[in-house]
């Protein structure tokens, strides 16, 4: 079963809906499994890196919007200069987190991996 993925404030979502049948009645049941990233992302992405390019190919841009108790961190994950991950996220490590994510996931798609 492949389940639909979301980002919700730097977490992993995923939320798969079963319909069961019961008498004259429908019932849907939605189960939802969140969990915080434990998976280390950052780390996963310099391992790949070390295998491929090299971790000095990493580079980090990151940038906070609004204000400074209410802002937004987001951070850009640029290999040989070219942006591979994105990611928000309400803490500057947060926002690294998700976008180290997104670029393990294109560099990995990228690399036949």
């Amino acid at each position: 079963m492949v389940l639909p993925m979301a980002f919700i404030n730097s977490k992993h979502t995923f939320e798969h809906s079963l319909q069961y049948p019961q008498a004259q009645s429908v019932f849907y049941i939605t189960l939802i499994f969140v969990f915080t990233m434990t998976d280390h992302w950052r780390r996963q992405l310099n391992n790949l890196l070390q295998r491929s390019y090299g971790v000095q190919a990493l580079q980090w841009v990151q940038q906070q919007h609004g204000s400074q108790h209410q802002g937004l961190w987001e951070a850009r994950a640029l290999i040989q200069q070219i942006e591979y991950g994105r990611g928000m996220g309400q803490t500057c490590n947060e926002a690294k987190e998700e976008a180290a994510y997104r670029a393990y996931t294109a560099l990995s798609r990228h690399l036949g991996i």
